[in-house]
């Protein structure tokens, strides 16, 4: 795979340019979120738009002692 990474910007909007035709899988991960994997069929020469939904998937964390 490619194995590229990319921040998303405050309105969670992100780009990948030069992709090469083929299919793709697109993992998307946010602290507090479930990670979110979705199937992307790239065309040359053709730009993609794609919207994700997430889900709250809440963080465990160990109880601390004071």
């Amino acid at each position: 795979g490619l194995n590229l990474t990319r921040a998303t910007n405050s309105n969670g909007q992100f780009t990948f340019e030069e992709i090469p035709p083929g299919e793709h899988l697109l993992s998307a991960e946010l602290l507090g979120y479930s990670t979110r994997e979705e199937t992307v069929v790239v065309e040359g020469g053709k730009i993609i738009s794609l919207a994700l939904a997430m889900a709250v998937e809440p963080i465990e964390l160990e109880p601390i002692e004071v």
